[in-house]
Parts: C-alpha cells; sequence; structure tokens
C-alpha cells in the first residue's frame, strides 16, 4: 500500500459518521491542549481554527479555495488542476 492508497483510505474515512465523530474528538483535544499551554490567552484565536479545521476535514466537493483540498506541493496531482 503506498501513501496515496493510505490518503485515499483516510478520506474515506473521514467521510463516514464515524469518521466525523473521531475527527471532532481528535480536534476538540488538540484545541484544549492549545488552551492550556497558552493559559487561555489565545483562546478564541484556537476555537476559530478549531472550527475551521472541523468544516473542512472531510470535505468532499472539491473546492480549490480549502487549503485542506489542495494537493501537496510534493504530490504528482499537483500539476494536474
Amino acid at each position: 500500500m503506498n501513501f496515496g492508497d493510505l490518503t485515499k483510505k483516510a478520506e474515506q474515512f473521514l467521510d463516514t459518521e464515524k469518521g466525523e465523530q473521531v475527527s471532532d474528538q481528535a480536534l476538540e483535544k488538540a484545541a484544549q491542549f492549545a488552551e492550556e499551554r497558552t493559559g487561555g490567552k489565545h483562546d478564541a484565536q484556537i476555537e476559530k481554527a478549531e472550527q475551521f479545521a472541523d468544516e473542512h476535514v472531510g470535505r468532499r466537493d472539491g473546492d480549490p479555495r480549502c487549503p485542506l483540498r489542495r494537493p501537496a506541493p510534493w504530490s504528482s496531482a499537483r500539476g494536474r488542476r
């Protein structure tokens, strides 16, 4: 299994209800960690980042404006748009 196959499997999983639940839990834990580490100084920015990520993780509409849906710089798909 190559990296492309793993990426495709991860995207497919994130498009399921279970994947949505797992990504929500991970984002929530990451936000809590960041809030604890910053002592609450950046809670508003952390919450905004968490909401942005939650809206875009698993997104399959192909919106090229979404930075999480663009091909990675090292990807062979980068020049195919």
